[in-house]
């Protein structure tokens, strides 16, 4: 199985030896990939041995995280990550939250801003400047839509991501209101 990194932010040495954007703290949960209802029917046909779960957020599904605790310490780990080679399972269903990360799309009242996550260390080290315009021209405009279709699963801003642009206005159409605690990434 071969894995695609988009080379202008990431580099695909330094990822496959990290994979944090595969594991979550307690408190990061709700940021667990979401999937159309399309890639979870996928899912469940083409890996039914995984015994993946699913919970509905509007019109998306989050996976439900596996529980792993090492050493004292309890991380909650994407079902799809094969842990033996590091790779995902489902990369190729392009599955908008891996596709697009550490980039967030995220809801601070009725704006949606690109967020970049703190989890992810490479990008620590990259010029701010060179991640806002890579966002701003390659991932901002892809995941503002991916929000309009979809305002149940976008994330309200937490203090742990980093704002780096307001992409512009958002209605809160369809059911985004109605979905107590919404909390999970566009898709």
């Amino acid at each position: 199985m071969s894995i695609k990194i988009d080379d202008s932010i990431l580099s695909l040495a330094k990822c496959m030896n990290c994979r944090k954007c595969c594991s979550f703290s307690e408190l990061e949960r709700q940021d667990a990939p979401m999937f159309t209802a399309r890639q979870k029917i996928r899912v469940s046909r083409e890996l039914p041995q995984l015994n993946v779960q699913f919970e509905e957020v509007g019109h998306l599904w989050r996976v439900r995280l596996r529980r792993q605790t090492h050493g004292g310490r309890t991380t909650y780990v994407c079902p799809f990550l094969d842990e033996a080679p590091y790779l995902c399972r489902v990369y190729a269903y392009n599955v908008l939250d891996c596709r697009t990360w550490p980039y967030l799309a995220v809801r601070m009242g009725h704006r949606i801003v690109l967020a970049l996550s703190r989890t992810c260390p490479i990008v620590a080290g990259r010029d701010r400047r060179e991640v806002v315009r890579i966002g701003k021209e390659v991932r901002g405009p892809e995941m503002l839509a991916a929000a309009r279709r979809n305002p149940g699963g976008v994330l309200q801003y937490d203090a742990k991501d980093i704002m780096l642009l307001d992409l512009g206005r958002f209605s809160l159409c369809r059911d985004a209101s109605s979905v107590p605690g919404s909390s999970a990434r566009v898709q």
